[in-house]
């Protein structure tokens, strides 16, 4: 590895631009040097530099989901990528929702949301608090879960797309909790679903008709 790292060295700097090595990983030595280096960096990453990296990852997430985030181009208002800043000027307004885990007792946890976050969005946020304390292999998937509203007596569940999403055309928008109209200190029941062979079929419907529409969620606009 290093003679290859050497006359890897020595070809950029005689025929390239030597500041371009190792970042396109066009050739099969690059792909090796790069993926030997990071196995060699294994152990400083899990000892020294881990956890600093993951608070870093957990600030920039943080600023970034305290505005909108577009759910398909993942755009976002407050992002530190000039390519990633969400144009549109879209209203919104902090909620915080109380979360029940159904099958796991009383408990009641909090999640801060925004009302103009999908339905998807705001399970990805739920499963990051509820289940904070364990390591992301074992959480739940968003598909692998439901939500469902409960503002009275009845219960709704909540979904990307349902039959009361609205279309434009061509375009659908993604359902989002200012769409169903949950408001601030709501209750929420977060269950397991099973993926019986009828929800197949019904995936594989909306999957072939979304080959013929395009789908937008509320916050992005075409």
């Amino acid at each position: 590895m290093r003679s290859l790292l050497l006359e890897l060295m020595e070809e950029y700097v005689h025929s390239k631009n030597p500041k371009l090595m190792l970042r396109r990983s066009e050739t099969v030595v690059e792909r090796m040097l790069c993926n030997w280096m990071s196995i060699c960096l294994y152990q400083f990453l899990r000892d020294s530099a881990g956890e600093p990296l993951y608070k870093l990852f957990k600030a920039i997430k943080h600023q970034v989901e305290k505005g909108p985030v577009d759910a398909k181009m993942k755009k976002a208002k407050y992002t530190l990528n000039d390519t990633g800043l969400l144009g549109d000027d879209v209203e919104y307004c902090v909620l915080t929702l109380q979360v029940l885990v159904h099958g796991e007792g009383p408990d009641v946890t909090p999640v801060k949301v925004l009302n103009c976050d999908t339905i998807s969005q705001v399970k990805e946020k739920i499963i990051e608090q509820v289940y904070r304390n364990l390591p992301y292999s074992q959480r739940p998937k968003v598909d692998s879960v439901a939500l469902e509203w409960r503002p009275g007596s009845t219960g709704q569940i909540l979904s990307d797309m349902d039959l009361t999403s609205q279309k434009e055309g061509r375009w659908k928008r993604l359902n989002t909790l200012a769409h169903y109209n949950v408001r601030d200190n709501a209750t929420l029941v977060l269950s397991r679903v099973l993926h019986t062979h009828r929800q197949i079929h019904q995936n594989q419907d909306s999957h072939e008709e979304s080959e013929y529409d395009f789908i937008i969620c509320s916050v992005c606009y075409p």
